[in-house]
């Protein structure tokens, strides 16, 4: 972070510490919290739609069957 001081000593400053605190409360209490939340739902939705018959993993996972079943028939 800095040449001309120990990483450590940044690191510990006070200001740091606060700033620090504030982003991590702002991510587990804030708006960002309740977006970030949000944000994973939809994606933990997205993704058991995807394995369902008929999803696009369920889809691509058939397929992949089907050419190895084809390869070792022929």
């Amino acid at each position: 972070m800095s040449g001309w001081c120990p990483q450590e000593l940044v690191l510990c400053h006070s200001s740091i510490g606060d700033g620090v605190e504030g982003l991590v409360r702002e991510l587990m209490e804030g708006e960002k919290a309740k977006e970030l939340k949000k944000k994973a739902t939809e994606w933990k939705e997205s993704a058991e739609e995807s394995i369902k018959p008929g999803g696009s993993s369920y889809k691509i996972l058939d397929r992949i069957v089907e050419v190895l079943i084809v390869k070792t028939i022929h």
